[in-house]
């Protein structure tokens, strides 16, 4: 009888995660029909290094920018190479490893000491929750994707039986798949030690299981082509505060996750109050992250595993060292690895909450988590088909007042290339308020308000763009085509011929110069 109750367990078991499955594959497949928005379009539709795998091997010897993400792009080019640059292809990759994230959370989460049904409930947290649509529905969130894939096969491979050295250079190899695909990947150092002490039964096997890992960690640091990224810490109480605050933030999403943005910003606190509530929030997450470490089983490990993953994410060092001084960066696609942690301690709570509930209570439990869960993967359904096309996508950042200036001006980019030019301004100009000191802006104002025929406002924006970019030849260039159309050849021969001084190789100035009088 024992043998055949485990029999049914396990086959009730493997019909649970193959419908969680059909669930989220289900509920994500409106991003098989999206486009490639955003950083997909120079990380992928037009970026000549992906188009051959010869030419993506460029990628294991420096990094994209500032971080080094190898395989991620070499990932990008094995797709184009099966399947060219149609976007279908890389949703489908980004669709099946959320799918396989999903059930290795409710593999580990069964062999950490969950229940079935438990166990189901958290990965069904994880996949269906609507913030994972930021990384999902996002194929650059691909770095997301990736790092979390390969730190829970690192705790898989910890939880098999057999040699412990075995089992810690598993996890190591894939821990390195984890740091290869994102930085966040090396708070695998902070879990390593902990994993190991935690299932190591003495001192030899607890340093056959971090040992692998941990050199493994040190020496891709050591062998890292190009400086490292050099990001500014600034602890005082202002900071902290914003960092309280974009905590809060975070769990507000998490609770109510309709007013989701892409670029998330969380701009710093500015009144005595404001800080005096961010710090309370940061001390109480503090407190709360300390009671889980000192439980035992479960709690422990899953609460470690959410610290770990939030700390690179959190802004106590400034992700963006440009904004640090007014805002910090906090997008949602942050948060996919801690709520793989946030799900199994939420399901957890559940489990325990119902152990005390009367018997009616009790039997309506499942029926509301299952109302939840519903809600959520329609509200999920729904935030992929924002994720269309870019026009989409930063319209629905721009009517939730986003705070990122860069939001605004991509958004007014997408109705410039649709002829939309009033439409295009007003974004521009939401976004000269939200970010003064672009250039970028200034000169997108420019081309906007001169398609409008508001020569002085097109001039305006031209020159304050000339003053925070002067070696931008593209302004003057697009400067001269103002004055020539407003019949000033002084001024528009003086603006070509510092547009070639600056860049020889501008062809409309040359072209114009060539035809003046």
């Amino acid at each position: 009888m024992t043998a055949l109750a485990g029999s049914k367990g396990s086959r009730g078991a493997r019909l649970g995660a193959a419908a969680l499955a059909l669930a989220v594959s289900l509920v994500y497949a409106p991003t098989l029909g999206n486009e490639l928005v955003w950083d997909d379009i120079p990380h992928i539709a037009d970026n000549p290094r992906i188009a051959s795998l010869g030419a993506a091997s460029t990628y294991l010897s420096g990094p994209e920018g500032t971080y080094y993400r190898p395989l991620v792009f070499l990932g990008f080019a094995l797709e184009r190479a099966a399947w060219g640059p149609a976007a279908l292809g890389y949703h489908l990759t980004n669709l099946l490893l959320h799918v396989a994230n999903t059930l290795l959370v409710a593999f580990i989460a069964r062999r950490s000491g969950l229940s079935g049904g438990t166990a189901l409930l958290a990965a069904a947290v994880f996949g269906l929750h609507p913030l994972q649509s930021e990384a999902v529905a996002y194929v650059s969130g691909r770095t997301d994707l990736l790092m979390t894939m390969g730190a829970l096969l690192s705790w898989a491979a910890l939880l098999q039986p057999g040699s412990a050295m075995v089992r810690g250079g598993a996890a190591a190899t894939a821990g390195a798949l984890a740091m290869l695909s994102k930085e966040s990947g090396y708070a695998l150092l902070l879990l390593w030690p902990w994993w190991a002490l935690r299932l190591g039964r003495s001192r030899f096997e607890r340093i056959c299981l971090a040992a692998p890992g941990v050199l493994t960690a040190l020496l891709l640091l050591t062998l890292r082509p190009g400086p490292l990224p050099e990001p500014s810490l600034a602890l005082n109480p202002t900071r902290l505060a914003a960092v309280g605050r974009a905590l809060g933030d975070y769990l507000a999403v998490l609770v109510w996750p309709l007013p989701q943005q892409v670029d998330r910003l969380t701009l710093l606190p500015l009144t005595g109050w404001q800080i005096a509530v961010g710090l309370l929030i940061l001390f109480a997450a503090g407190a709360c992250a300390a009671w889980g470490l000192s439980r035992r089983g479960a709690v422990a490990d899953w609460t470690a595993w959410t610290v770990a993953f939030y700390l690179p994410v959190a802004n106590l060092i400034a992700l963006y060292p440009a904004i640090a001084d007014r805002a910090l960066f906090t997008p949602e696609h942050n948060l996919y690895a801690p709520l793989a942690g946030l799900g199994v301690l939420g399901a957890l709570g559940v489990e325990r909450a119902g152990a005390h509930m009367p018997r009616t209570a009790r039997s309506a439990l499942p029926v509301a988590l299952a109302v939840l869960l519903a809600g959520w993967a329609g509200l999920t359904a729904w935030r992929c088909t924002v994720w269309h096309d870019e026009e989409r996508l930063f319209g629905a950042a721009v009517a939730a007042d986003s705070a990122s200036p860069r939001v605004w001006y991509d958004y007014g980019n997408a109705l410039l290339r649709r002829g939309a030019v009033d439409a295009a301004a007003v974004a521009y100009e939401g976004a000269v308020r939200r970010g003064p000191n672009d250039a970028a802006i200034w000169a997108n104002l420019g081309v906007a308000r001169q398609r409008q025929r508001s020569y002085d406002a097109a001039e305006r924006a031209y020159r304050r763009a000339a003053e925070l970019a002067p070696a931008d030849a593209r302004i003057y260039e697009n400067l001269g085509t103002l004055y020539l159309t407003r019949g000033d050849l002084a001024a528009a021969r003086a603006a070509f011929a510092t547009a070639l001084r600056l860049d020889p190789n501008r062809a409309i100035a040359r072209r114009a110069l060539a035809s003046m009088p």
